[in-house]
């Protein structure tokens, strides 16, 4: 089997090596070991092989059985098949590249929208927090005012309650809680 055929046959597809390695369940790297004659192609590949290049069997043997022409030396470019392999090679990994920076970008990007809705949301909560602090705030100081004024007026109307307030001085007289009730009875 001449590795040289089946590398013309993919080249003529248009396939890099990654691609038909791909097609025929192998690594890059097997198909490369099977271009240069040091790996055997196994019968299940084979026919993977023929589905690849759209031929039948029989097609694919009689085109791999082909002598490789004396002229091609490994060495030596001959024909522009190799230049044809190595541009594809490398357009088949720079689109790759472009196709996983592409979803990087696109990822970071829904990264950056979900970090400023969440900065958003935090901005919204805090403004919330601080005025809610001002509320409890203002609240805290009306119940102080409050009590200020309550607690006085709330220890006067005890005393009273209990008589136990002491004399009370009115227009320079001395009067008294327990006089007050008498008199008014």
């Amino acid at each position: 089997m001449s590795g040289y055929h089946l590398m013309q046959m993919r080249v003529r597809r248009g396939l890099s090596q990654r691609e038909l390695g791909s097609l025929i369940n192998l690594s890059r790297s097997q198909v490369s070991r099977i271009k240069n004659d040091l790996q055997a192609v196994s019968d299940d590949t084979f026919v993977l092989m023929c589905k690849a290049f759209e031929v039948d069997e029989e097609e694919l043997q009689k085109t791999i059985n082909l002598p490789k022409p004396e002229s091609v030396d490994k060495n030596i470019v001959t024909d522009t098949s190799m230049i044809d392999d190595l541009r594809l090679s490398i357009t088949a990994e720079l689109e790759e590249n472009n196709k996983n920076n592409s979803a990087k970008l696109d990822q970071l990007k829904q990264i950056i929208t979900v970090q400023k809705s969440q900065m958003e949301l935090l901005e919204d909560s805090l403004e919330e927090e601080r005025n809610h602090a001002k509320r409890m705030t203002r609240a805290f100081v009306t119940i102080v005012i409050a009590l200020l004024i309550m607690i006085p007026l709330l220890v006067l109307g005890l005393l009273l309650f209990f008589n136990t307030l002491p004399g009370v001085v009115v227009n320079n007289l001395t009067v008294s809680a327990v006089e007050i009730k008498e008199d008014e009875v």
